[in-house]
């Protein structure tokens, strides 16, 4: 687990007794100057919900922030779709971040890029007009995401 769960001292609990990270995340006062990271950028629901992730944890974990500072960055950088998400959550459900990743994963599943089987190199064909050194870096960027593909698959 990336962080800590347990509630902070005079922590809110739900009505099973359970902490209650929405409330905390509301009311917990931001360190002076933080920015979200840019480079991260924004999840409408509509991108890889993997390469987001990923891009957020490393970030929360190079800037070394402290759980309720990384769930108020990942709600403030979700727009439309994932907003309207984080919107609907009924009051006091989240518990935790990795309860908050979790619910975001459920919700936004769908959303995880495909990888591509073998069989996709079979059709691989030059474009009509297109020059063959944009097909082959076309072709290279198309094998990089087929996985487990044999060397002997491959255009050399």
């Amino acid at each position: 687990m990336m962080y800590s769960t347990g509630c902070p001292k005079g922590g809110y609990k739900n009505d099973e007794g359970s902490p209650s990270l929405v409330r905390w995340i509301k009311e917990f006062q931001l360190p002076h100057g933080l920015r979200t990271p840019s480079h991260v950028g924004y999840y409408d629901g509509k991108g890889d919900l993997d390469d987001f992730i990923h891009a957020f944890e490393g970030t929360i974990k190079m800037e070394k922030q402290v759980m309720l500072v990384s769930c108020h960055m990942f709600v403030y950088i979700l727009n439309d779709a994932a907003r309207a998400w984080w919107n609907s959550l009924p009051k006091r459900v989240v518990l935790n971040y990795e309860d908050l990743k979790k619910r975001f994963r459920t919700y936004f599943s769908q959303r995880k890029k495909q990888t591509k089987s073998h069989l996709a190199v079979n059709g691989f064909k030059i474009r009509k007009g297109e020059s063959v050194r944009a097909f082959i870096t076309r072709y290279t960027d198309e094998i990089a995401q087929i996985s487990k593909l044999n060397k002997n698959q491959r255009i050399a």
